[in-house]
């Protein structure tokens, strides 16, 4: 039988690491934001499409792969990075509105 310290102890051992693990995926989701963000822009100057359904379905397959070399369920992988892309596709839409409105102002 375990003792309320020992198993305590262990159990906090591994929530300090999960809570590790958490900030670094914060702060990659981030990085990954504005990488997004500097691509969106691109898209607005050039008058291309946010929304791309190869390229996106692409991405979720390459991340499915990988995601199965560490055991992970290919519809978590899946949902996840549906869930990324919709918030980087999100943000690259408002960047473009903002561009809009800004070069309607100065051309009225």
């Amino acid at each position: 039988m375990w003792k309320k310290g020992k198993w305590q102890e262990k159990l906090n051992k591994h929530r300090y690491v999960i809570d590790k693990v958490d900030y670094k995926i914060v702060d990659l989701l981030a990085e990954r934001m504005q990488a997004s963000e500097k691509i969106g822009e691109i898209k607005a100057e050039l008058g291309l499409p946010i929304y791309v359904p190869e390229r996106e379905a692409e991405v979720i397959r390459k991340r499915q792969i990988v995601g199965g070399i560490y055991s992970l369920d290919e519809e978590f992988v899946k949902i996840l990075f549906k869930l990324i892309m919709d918030e980087s596709k999100k943000r690259q839409r408002e960047l473009i509105e903002v561009s809009e409105r800004r070069n309607y102002a100065i051309s009225a």
